[in-house]
């Protein structure tokens, strides 16, 4: 990014780093600690003793920079505001940029500025002996640069600040003896801290990298003999569900870090669920990516629940134990104290690692001004980043993404984005965003209205390669779809399915509408098994185990028998689970298409006769003449979730017109007539409207926080820490705690967990939205002291939890919370059912 040879660099960088702490020469640092002999005469108003010293440093720098002799030490002919911007990322290393203190510099340095001065003289004589001599840089380059470059200062002020590699000792009069002391130390340190990069695998062929003894499918093939497009390079791979654009994109993977263009990926996933399973599929597939010598490769779990997953316990550092922590803002934490708090957390320390997988969440914070943001973007920027399920994101996630992306992009990384339903518009924004063109461009080598599929296309800067792949035999398929038009009908479908001996699953829009699918199945003798987002985490994971054991590519045939599963949309992406039949409420086609992809996923599975063949659509019929409450009357909870009603209609009514749909002939066809189409019933165009008018609300709000890659790391944004950055633009929601009591009495956690205490009440932990989100929940008054001694015990941010105490009460457990209010609210919660009110 600075254009630079590797001497002309490490020379550079190394002064810029080695200059991160200038501004700790101001007395306002200096008074911090009493030192015999200093005063803070002079004109030093008590004000600028608040100074942060990365401010400090800015403004000694910015008063160097103003002689053009200093600059010119350092690079020969550089425009002195671009060598500022370089500069401010190495000073600006606690989480976020700062302005320059405004205060005049001699008071506030005081003798401190010749200190200063012999110090920056001192680095220039030893790291940077000769200037730099090249083609001046671009103000927007540099600018560019700084965002990785400051996360690399970071991360190596943690390490350099560490005691337990390198203690306080006395002062050197030989600074060049010192240096050469801490390089002999410098290399263990690397190492000793996980940085040291595992060995990448070479020669390595299909069956070793993604540990299946079949034959490459033909998207899979193209993934092994596509040339790698010159410079960053982004793939689109575009495939029906369950036909391998996993192992495909990990192929690629490979080959990008066997070429010496990567040192490992991250996986980018829509929900926590699925990045759990993508991180047990790495896990299977890690040992082909990396040698069996050299260092142990990494492999992480980033989302907000990654350290409760039972697969994955990522160590906290206490690189900080022999350091004080005097506070959480930036001015007030030490650099080893900083370094052990963002590598204790898990999500984070997933983009350090050799791999990670994690939601898109935990990366598109690379790119939002959350504190340490640069780390992360320093943790993605020599992985390849695949995102998986990328047309499943709205429009505010979708904003998010393509930034993320053109920030790899600008610091060379490379991306592989999956999808089995991704729309032309979809693909031509990803397109422009990795060639940077704007909307009234042509980004070279485009096919606008591109109806091939399965497809592959390869971005380089030389261009885009577009790949008609042929689908793999088995993928080749027809779904026929039988509108039905109550629950009732629903289950009286199912019902031969399941009395022959198959399983069944149906697919709903909202919790209440699975629960209430439940009584009816519950009222005809069916015990059907229930997954939604209000369960305890304890519960969650394991209902997703059981899933994945009874319905899982290894289940059998006794496993699955008879069995119904009734499930929001947290089964219609990336697990791995088939069902012999399928009912779905009516959603968009892409996703229709996506629920239809759990239905007889493994070809090769041999199923009872006579079942159920057609899959069940739950859907009021596409008339011409339907009305503005076509789906709410019919559908509310849909209507709700679902608010562009001309898609729900032109998805019925393209349905229903072809009786179904074949894979993959029909797919382009369909998402394009849906999606792109603009007929439907007049009185549905108000709804169109109004859902269109959202999605450029939500683009322009997500654009607005996101980070702007040529303005570089730089004050402007409101920066904060990243557990209260919001990266989804969605309905407000709240976070409570089950309990129970034990047989002492006291108050426990809801889950049983032999680890830690905070662990068990992090697995109690239910997620809620909604009404009960905005009603301001509280822990009941009668229990506050009980509950304080508790939570004394918890992270400062999880203390004002509410905690809602179970009571047995014969098959399920009832509990209650105070709204803000004050009306008491009653809570019912069993291992089969969930959180209901």
């Amino acid at each position: 990014m600075l254009a630079l040879d590797d001497d002309q660099l490490l020379g550079f960088v190394g002064v810029l780093a080695a200059m991160h702490d200038t501004g700790k020469y101001a007395r306002a640092f200096q008074a911090k600690v009493s030192l015999a002999g200093l005063t803070l005469d002079g004109g030093l108003a008590e004000a600028n003793l608040q100074n942060r010293h990365d401010a400090d440093g800015m403004a000694i720098w910015r008063y160097w920079l103003a002689d053009r002799a200093v600059v010119d030490r350092l690079w020969q002919g550089l425009n002195s505001d671009a060598l500022l911007s370089l500069m401010g990322a190495s000073l600006c290393h606690h989480g976020e940029p700062a302005k320059a203190s405004d205060s005049l510099l001699i008071p506030q340095f005081g003798p401190g500025l010749d200190a200063a001065t012999a110090c920056r003289d001192a680095v220039l004589d030893l790291l940077l002996p000769v200037p730099v001599r090249a083609p001046p840089l671009l103000k927007r380059q540099a600018r560019q640069a700084t965002h990785l470059l400051s996360g690399l200062v970071t991360v190596a002020d943690w390490i350099g600040s560490t005691q337990r590699w390198f203690p306080y000792t006395a002062p050197h009069d030989d600074v060049a003896a010192y240096l050469e002391q801490a390089r002999a130390q410098a290399g263990h340190a690397v190492a000793a801290a996980g940085f040291t990069p595992a060995t990448v695998a070479k020669g390595r062929g299909f069956s070793e990298l993604v540990t299946k003894a079949a034959p490459p499918t033909p998207l899979q093939q193209w993934a092994l003999d596509v040339p790698l497009p010159i410079g960053p390079a982004l793939f689109i791979l575009e495939d029906v569900t369950g036909a391998g654009k996993t192992e495909a994109a990990q192929v690629l993977v490979h080959r990008l870090m066997a070429a010496g263009r990567a040192s490992g990926g991250f996986w980018a996933m829509p929900t926590q669920a699925t990045a759990n399973a993508m991180y047990g599929r790495q896990a299977d597939m890690l040992a082909g990516l990396f040698a069996e010598t050299g260092p142990r490769p990494s492999l992480a779990l980033a989302h907000g629940q990654a350290r409760l997953h039972p697969g994955f316990r990522a160590s906290a550092k206490d690189w900080g134990r022999d350091e004080t922590k005097t506070g959480e803002t930036p001015a007030d934490l030490s650099a080893s104290a900083a370094c052990a708090a963002f590598l204790a957390d898990d999500r984070r320390l997933a983009l350090m690692a050799d791999v990670g997988a994690g939601t898109i969440d935990q990366a598109v914070l690379a790119v939002l001004p959350s504190r340490f943001s640069p780390v992360r973007l320093l943790g993605l920027s020599e992985k390849v980043i695949v995102i998986d399920e990328a047309h499943a994101h709205d429009p505010y996630v979708t904003e998010e993404m393509l930034t993320l992306l053109r920030f790899h992009c600008g610091m060379g990384g490379s991306a592989v984005i999956l999808s089995a339903t991704l729309t032309n518009g979809q693909r031509e924004a990803l397109a422009r965003c990795w060639q940077g063109t704007a909307p009234f461009d042509d980004p070279a080598g485009w096919i606008a209205d591109e109806m091939r599929y399965p497809l592959a296309t390869a971005i380089g800067t030389a261009g885009i390669a577009a790949t008609a792949v042929a689908p793999a035999a088995w993928s080749r398929r027809r779904t026929d779809i039988v509108r039905v038009e109550t629950p009732e009908a629903v289950l009286d479908g199912l019902a031969s399915t399941l009395a022959g001996g198959g399983c069944a699953a149906w697919v709903r829009n909202t919790v209440d509408d699975v629960l209430s699918a439940t009584d009816l199945a519950r009222a005809r003798g069916l015990m059907p098994i229930i997954f939604h987002s209000r369960f305890a985490q304890c519960d969650r994971q394991a209902i997703e185990a059981g899933l994945m054991a009874r319905f899982g590519p290894y289940s059998t045939a006794a496993e699955r028998a008879g069995k119904l599963v009734i499930a929001t949309q947290v089964i219609e992406q990336s697990l791995d689970i088939d069902f012999d039949q399928l009912a779905s409420d009516l959603a968009p086609v892409d996703l229709l298409l996506q629920r239809a992809g759990r239905m007889r996923r493994h070809g090769s599975r041999k199923r009872p006769a006579g079942l159920g063949e057609a899959m069940l659509l739950l859907s009021p019929a596409p008339v011409a003449d339907a009305a503005a409450d076509w789906v709410k009357a019919a559908l509310p909870g849909t209507a709700a979730v679902y608010r562009d009603h001309g898609v729900l209609w032109r998805t019925a009514h393209e349905l229903m017109a072809r009786g179904g749909f074949s894979v993959p002939d029909d797919v382009r066809a369909l998402v394009e007539a849906v999606h792109a189409g603009q007929t439907c019933p007049e009185p549905l165009l108000a709804s169109s409207d109004a859902a269109y008018g959202k999605t450029r609300v939500d683009a322009a709000l997500a654009s607005h926080q996101l980070l702007k890659f040529d303005e570089g790391y730089a004050p402007g944004n409101q920066w904060d820490s990243d557990l209260k950055i919001a990266t989804r633009n969605i309905e407000a929601s709240t976070t409570i705690r089950l309990a129970r009591r034990n047989a002492a009495g006291n108050i426990t956690p809801w889950a049983a967990s032999d680890g830690a205490d905070w662990q068990a009440w992090a697995l109690s932990e239910v997620r809620l939205s909604g009404k009960l989100a905005k009603a301001g929940l509280q822990s009941l008054p009668a229990l506050a002291e009980e509950l304080a001694l508790i939570t004394a015990r918890w992270g400062r941010f999880e203390r004002d939890i509410p905690v809602c105490v179970l009571q047995p009460i014969e098959a399920c457990a009832t509990g209650q919370l105070l709204a803000a209010k004050g009306e008491i609210l009653q809570f019912q919660y069993s291992m089969d059912s969930g959180l209901q009110t």
